[in-house]
């Protein structure tokens, strides 16, 4: 009856501080389709897809362009998606097409996918905001073949200008 009651008091602990910590702290999230190759999922054409590590804390931090974030999808609150922030609030981003510059509002970021043939995201959808964010993604953590670091790239210069350099070459 000793064993029972200590799996009992062990599982009344153990399940809040997991379900918090994967709440607050971090989690892993599976990465679906192509839209962040050759970065993720390289090999998801044979079925193997990535997990990465989800620095829950991080999303009420600063985030920088070339960060890659995981955020509710603006047209789908049950869907998450994985893209790399371009444009942070004030910034000036031209999209994909070349043809239209959006401005970025206070609390918002503009998303691509690296792989932009088959990326949906702020091209269509536009800006982001801060508040659908629910982590940074820092680490690919299955399969064991692809660990590594997901480190922040620069964004190309003729893409994002700040708003003070939109404002001088007007």
């Amino acid at each position: 009856m000793a064993t029972w009651k200590l799996l009992l008091k062990t599982t009344f602990v153990v399940v809040p501080v997991t379900i918090t910590f994967t709440d607050v702290v971090a989690s892993f999230s599976k990465v679906i389709g192509v839209s962040m190759q050759p970065l993720l999922n390289p090999d998801c054409n044979r079925g193997q897809n990535d997990w990465v590590l989800q620095n829950r804390l991080a999303a009420n931090q600063t985030l920088h362009r070339g960060d890659i974030i995981t955020f509710i999808t603006p047209y789908d609150p049950k869907q998450l998606a994985v893209k790399r922030i371009v444009g942070v609030q004030g910034d000036i981003v031209r999209s994909k097409n070349k043809n239209k510059m959006t401005h970025i509002p206070v609390n918002y970021v503009w998303v691509e996918g690296d792989n932009s043939k088959y990326s949906h995201d702020s091209n269509s959808y536009g800006p982001v905001s801060r508040s659908l964010i629910t982590a940074k993604a820092t680490h690919v953590v299955w399969p064991p073949s692809r660990w590594q670091k997901l480190d922040s790239v620069e964004i190309a210069s003729d893409r994002v200008l700040k708003h003070e350099q939109y404002a001088l070459q007007l």
